[in-house]
């Protein structure tokens, strides 16, 4: 890639990936998952447990492991997914917006079309709002739990906003109190409300009736 080189070694059965000069002088040592090339001037480098960072030329990090994924380039720009919101690179891998956007759309003519998270506000009879969240959607689950959507992905929280469950179910639906069947990928399971499998996700489908799966 210009005057760069990726390699890698083959380390216990996986393919570790680095960086080097033509000097072979070492820029970023060869323990990654994987290094992709944004451009000449930026490099995706993506680590063991699946996030990737943004890397110089000369092998710097000017990002920390945060995205989660990278879309292919359009009209010389790609999308960066981090935690659910959306950002923007160039191809020389500059951030042009902060991944806080709930959707990115890359136009022609240089214009990006971007749409703000939506924000939830709790208030009290009084009208003074007392705390606020960002979500697509926000549903009772329970007397004391909330099923919150975020882009197209479910989780669970407590009656204070707090995380019970993380966002990052495909499907999530009381099933009976403290137990939720849920879609992890393409297949489904039950889990409790602090997120500790009670089925395992091994399933299709799972469908419950009268309290029986």
């Amino acid at each position: 890639n210009g005057l760069r080189a990726v390699v890698f070694n083959l380390a216990q059965a996986k393919y570790q990936y680095g960086l080097i000069d033509l000097s072979n002088r070492i820029l970023i040592p060869a323990k990654y998952r994987s290094i992709n090339p944004l451009g000449t001037l930026r490099y995706a480098v993506e680590n063991d447990k699946g996030k990737i960072a943004l890397f110089s030329e000369e092998g710097e990090a000017i990002t920390d492991f945060e995205i989660d994924s990278v879309s292919r380039f359009k009209y010389s720009k790609a999308i960066i997914y981090e935690n659910l919101k959306q950002g923007l690179i160039d191809r020389d891998g500059q951030i042009r917006l902060k991944p806080i956007y709930r959707d990115i759309k890359i136009e022609a003519d240089d214009k990006v079309a971007v749409q703000a998270l939506h924000e939830w506000v709790f208030i009290d009879t009084k009208n003074n709002i007392v705390s606020q969240i960002s979500a697509d959607e926000i549903h009772p689950a329970s007397e004391n739990t909330m099923l919150i959507k975020q882009s197209g992905m479910y989780g669970l929280l407590d009656n204070q906003l707090q995380v019970l469950t993380p966002i990052q179910y495909g499907r999530l639906e009381r099933y009976i109190p403290g137990l939720y069947i849920a879609r992890a990928g393409k297949k489904t399971g039950v889990i409790t409300i602090n997120n500790t499998a009670a089925v395992p996700f091994k399933y299709d489908s799972l469908a419950a009736e009268n309290g029986i799966l």
